[in-house]
């Protein structure tokens, strides 16, 4: 039982590590975060009202997300013991790591076709 939702656990929590990369400042991700309003203008001609609706609905969407991984958080520490509970902190830090890393080098290529 333990390992199943251990298991699940983890499979939910990493979509909240790359929304957590995603959220500090300066970080490579913010290219991808900040700019996702308007590549969609470019994209798909979004109007100034279309895009205030956009942004509130991605706005509203983190928010979700932000209070789903704080109930996740609450939820592993009635289950798994301080020693537990640590090492998977160390592992979704080591994720975070990873995803955080990862746009730098899908961007690379993108900037070298551009450049040809």
């Amino acid at each position: 039982m333990n390992k199943t939702i251990i298991a699940i656990a983890l499979a939910v929590t990493v979509p909240f590590a790359v929304i957590a990369a995603t959220q500090t400042e300066g970080e490579p991700n913010q290219y991808h975060r900040g700019d996702r309003i308007e590549r969609m203008t470019k994209e798909l001609n979004l109007s100034d009202q279309q895009k205030t609706q956009l942004k509130d609905i991605f706005q509203q969407h983190h928010q979700k997300h932000e209070a789903l991984r704080q109930e996740l958080r609450q939820q592993l520490q009635t289950v798994l013991s301080a020693e537990q509970l640590a090492k998977f902190d160390e592992k979704r830090k080591n994720r975070h790591e990873k995803w955080r890393h990862r746009p730098e080098e899908q961007d690379a290529p993108k900037e070298r076709d551009a450049d040809n």
